[in-house]
C-alpha cells in the first residue's frame, strides 16, 4: 500500500485551513479537501493521494483533523472508488489523526456507481439514508480486512502474497467465482471466459511479490470487474530489462528484436518503448521465463474481450501506463494482437486512441475487465452503460 504514496504529477486539492474548538475546547487544526462537483476521475484520485501524502508526513499527530468533502458526482469506473475506499483504509489504520470523509448522495442510477454499495466506506457512512463520516474505526478496518465477501451481486477477495502463492489458489479462485456467476441467468460461454481471466490473472500474480484484490460486481446484465495486483515496478518493466540485457529465451529475444526494430521507429512522446513492452506482455510465447514452455502471455484476457461489445470499457492501467482492450484493435482470438486495425504486431503500431496516461501512479497492474449479457430492449446486446 506505501507503495501508492509515490510523487505524482497531480497538483493537490485546494486546502482549506481553519483552527476549531472541539467540546473539549481543545483547539484543533481542520484542513479541509473539496473536490467539486461532478464526476470523480482518476485525475481527482491522484490529486487526492498527493494531498494525503503531504499531509501524512506533516500532520500525522491528534492536533489535526482531515476532512474530505465529495459533493454530489459520480464515478469515472470501479477503479476510482476501490481506489478512495483504499485511501479511506490506510489512513484509519495508519493516521494519528482525526479522518473525516462527507458525501452528497453519490448517482447510484449510474452503472460506475452501483458496486460502490458493497464497499466499507459506504457501508460504515451511510447513516438513515444520509452518507456521513465514518464513526466505527475499528469495524471498518475489520470489514475492509476480511479476505472475503458475497452476496447477491457482489463478489471480493483479498490475497496477500503469501496466500497467492499458495497450491492451486488460482483454481480455487476461478471455482468461486464461476459458482458466483452461476446464480444468474449467464450464457456458459461468457461464465467460461470470466473464469478463464480469473485464472489467468491469479497465475500471473504468483510471479510477482504483491497483494491482490478481485471485486465482482453484476448490474444491468454486466459483469464489472477489477483486480488489482500491487507490486514493485509495471508489469512490463521486467521483460523490457531482461531483452536488453539479452536474457530472455532466445525464441522470445528474437519475437522482440524482430518486432522493436519498426516499433522504435514511431516511439515519440505518444508511443514510447515502455508502451511497446506493454503490449508485447499480452503476445502469446512472449515472456520473461526461462523454460521454452513457459508462459503465453495475457492472450486469454484479450480474446475473452475480443467477444465482447465495441463498446465494453476495460483497460490495463500499470505505472502510468494505461491501455484500452478495444474489440476493433483486438484482432480474432489468434496469438498475435495488434492493438491495431491491421493487428500486425511486427510491421504496424498500437492504434492512437488505445494508449494514455494516468496521473495516479500505480505500482504494479491493475484490470478493468467488462463482460456483457442478455439483450436490451431492442435486441442488441448491452453495452457497458446498460443501455
Amino acid at each position: 500500500m506505501e507503495k501508492l504514496f509515490c510523487p505524482h504529477r497531480a497538483k493537490p486539492f485546494t486546502i482549506s485551513k481553519r483552527k476549531v474548538k472541539l467540546d473539549s475546547n481543545i483547539k484543533r487544526w481542520r484542513f479541509e479537501f473539496d473536490t467539486g462537483n461532478g464526476q470523480l476521475t482518476g485525475r481527482q484520485l491522484a490529486q487526492l493521494y498527493s494531498a494525503v501524502s503531504t499531509f501524512l508526513d506533516k500532520y500525522n499527530s491528534g492536533m489535526y483533523i482531515f476532512a474530505l468533502n465529495m459533493r454530489t458526482f459520480d464515478f469515472q469506473d470501479k477503479n476510482v472508488y476501490i481506489f478512495l475506499e483504499l485511501l479511506a483504509y490506510y489512513i484509519l489504520k495508519h493516521g494519528k489523526f482525526t479522518f473525516e470523509v462527507f458525501f452528497d448522495q453519490p448517482a447510484f442510477y449510474m452503472l460506475e456507481s452501483v458496486g460502490f454499495q458493497n464497499t466499507a466506506l459506504y457501508r460504515f457512512m451511510m447513516n438513515q439514508g444520509i452518507l456521513k463520516y465514518i464513526e466505527n474505526k475499528t469495524d471498518f478496518i475489520s470489514f475492509y480486512e476480511n479476505p472475503q465477501h458475497l452476496t447477491d451481486k457482489w463478489y471480493r477477495r483479498v490475497l496477500n502474497s503469501d496466500a497467492i502463492a499458495v497450491g492451486n489458489i488460482s483454481g480455487q479462485i476461478a471455482e468461486e467465482v464461476e459458482s458466483f456467476l452461476k446464480r444468474y441467468d449467464i450464457p456458459h460461454s461468457t461464465t467460461v471466459n470470466t473464469y478463464s481471466v480469473v485464472l489467468e490473472l491469479i497465475s500471473n500474480a504468483k510471479h510477482n511479490d504483491g497483494d491482490c484484490i478481485l471485486d465482482i460486481d453484476i448490474c444491468n446484465n454486466v459483469i464489472n470487474m477489477s483486480f488489482i495486483n500491487l507490486f514493485d515496478g509495471r508489469m512490463f518493466d521486467k521483460l523490457g530489462f531482461m531483452y536488453r540485457d539479452d536474457k530472455l529465451f532466445q525464441n522470445v529475444q528474437e519475437k522482440i528484436h524482430m518486432a522493436i526494430g519498426y516499433h522504435s521507429l514511431h516511439f515519440g512522446d505518444m508511443y514510447t518503448e515502455d508502451d511497446f513492452y506493454f503490449i508485447s506482455t499480452f503476445q502469446e510465447g512472449i515472456t520473461t521465463r526461462l523454460e521454452p514452455s513457459g508462459g503465453t502471455g495475457l492472450t486469454t484476457v484479450v480474446n475473452a474481450i475480443a467477444e465482447e461489445d465495441e463498446n465494453a470499457y476495460s483497460y490495463v492501467l500499470s505505472g502510468n501506463n494505461l491501455l484500452f482492450l478495444r474489440k476493433s484493435f483486438l484482432g480474432d482470438g489468434g496469438s498475435i494482437v495488434g492493438f491495431n486495425k491491421t493487428n500486425d504486431y511486427f510491421r504496424d503500431i498500437p492504434e492512437r486512441s488505445i494508449i494514455d496516461r494516468c496521473q495516479l501512479y500505480i505500482p504494479g497492474v491493475v484490470f478493468q475487465l467488462v463482460f456483457s449479457f442478455g439483450v436490451s430492449d431492442n435486441g442488441k446486446r448491452k453495452n457497458y452503460a446498460g443501455v
